[in-house]
Parts: C-alpha cells; structure tokens; sequence
C-alpha cells in the first residue's frame, strides 16, 4: 500500500459515481491524482505532469479513446494505461489488447477494489523496472569504477619513466657541480632538452586529467588520456 505514495495516477472518467469512488479511495494512497472528465483535459495534463499511472474508461463520449492511448505510447512505450471498458464487440476489444494496454477492466465495475488491486500492481510492475534499472547504473557504475581505477594504475605507472629520467639527470647534473667534473657545453644542453621535454610530457597529462569530467567520461577521452599519459607512444605533434 505504501508503495502507491512513490506514484502518480491519471484517472479520466466521466461516470460521476466512478469519479466519486475513485477520488475517495485513491486520492490519499498515490502520490498525486488527477481526475479528468474528457480526453482534451486529460491529455493536457499527461503532457503537463506525465503521471506514472494512466486510467481510462475507453468508452468515454467525448474523445477518441483510442486514439489517444495511441498517442501516449508514440509518446513512451513504457506508459502504464489501465483500461475500464463496457465493450464487448470484439474488434473494438482486439484493438484495446493490440495497443499493448497493461490491464483491460470490463464494466460493470460493481467494486472499486478491483480497479484498486490493478493501480497496485502496475506500480509493483513500475517499482521492479526502477529497482532493476537502478541494479544496472549501479553495475555499470562498478564497472566504470574498476576500469578508472585500472587506467589511474597504467597512468601512474606511465609517469615513472619521465620522472626517473627527469630524476637521475637532475641529480647526476647535481653530482657532477658538487664533484667537480666538466661537462660539455652539448652534455648540457642536451640533458637539459631531455628534462624539459619530459617535463613538458608530464604537464600534457595532468592538462588532459585537470579537463575530464569523471561522472561523464568518454571512451574517446579515456583512449586520449591512456595515450597522452603513455611516454613510449606520444602523441604526434
């Protein structure tokens, strides 16, 4: 019963003891109910507030039923619609089932608690689909984790090559000033042309990290940053 409190119900009936009966019973188990009494105002409202739970006497004089269900699934396939007809020619009821509807309810409807227990199970049925959607994000999102969290170790693992190199360069520049030994004016430059290429390396991957949105990642930039973090493959200039 709690569970209709996460739902909300369009009813669009224009039987006044149905409508009666339905605002008494429902109105403080759902979410939100909204009672209407024609399909023009009931599509309004479906457009305005996409209630989870559509019911409809598919009998109403004024509007196309049917057309209008028709409507509500171009709209979303997934569309819970109960339907109350007092139908009984068969065409007409082979085009209520061919329209995918959840629930056909025939009149005379002498108990509410019938159409009750549907509005109960379609929200079960809506509740299930969130829960195992919800099971899947969740999944996927581990998953992303993991495969981050992977790419983090192989990024980190990158880096050490440029910052041993930038490393021993600078202490063996270090230890050469403190020992006294002469180096070339070309040994210089050329150590000091490898630690800023290296270093430039190490700015490119942090300026790659410092623009990616995690929440919302890309293959694209996951391949861009495991290239550009890569010292043994750069990327061409």
């Amino acid at each position: 019963m709690e569970l209709l409190k996460n739902f909300t119900v369009l009813y669009i009936e224009n039987e006044n003891k149905l409508v009666s009966k339905a605002k008494q019973i429902l109105e403080n188990k759902v979410k939100k109910l909204y009672l209407e009494n024609e399909i023009e105002n009931g599509s309004k409202v479906y457009k305005k507030f996409k209630p989870d739970i559509l019911v409809i006497d598919i009998d109403i004089s004024n509007g196309d039923a049917i057309k209008f269900c028709e409507e509500i699934y171009s709209l979303d396939e997934e569309q819970s619609i109960i339907v109350i007809t007092a139908q009984k020619n068969i065409s007409t009821v082979e085009k209520i089932i061919n329209l995918g509807i959840s629930k056909i309810i025939f009149k005379p409807l002498v108990k509410f608690d019938r159409l009750f227990q549907e509005i109960i199970s379609s929200s079960k049925n809506i509740q299930n689909k969130i829960d195992a959607n919800n099971l899947k994000l969740l999944k996927i999102k581990e998953e992303r984790e993991e495969f981050l969290l992977g790419v983090i170790k192989q990024i980190s693992h990158h880096w050490k090559q440029p910052l041993n190199i930038i490393s021993t360069l600078s202490s063996t520049c270090s230890y050469k000033k403190e020992m006294g030994i002469e180096t070339s004016a070309d040994e210089d430059i050329e150590s000091a042309n490898l630690i800023t290429r290296k270093t430039l390396e190490l700015a490119n991957i942090l300026d790659v990290i410092d623009k990616i949105d995690y929440k919302n990642i890309t293959i694209e930039e996951i391949e861009e940053l495991i290239t550009v973090s890569n010292p043994i493959y750069p990327r061409a200039s």
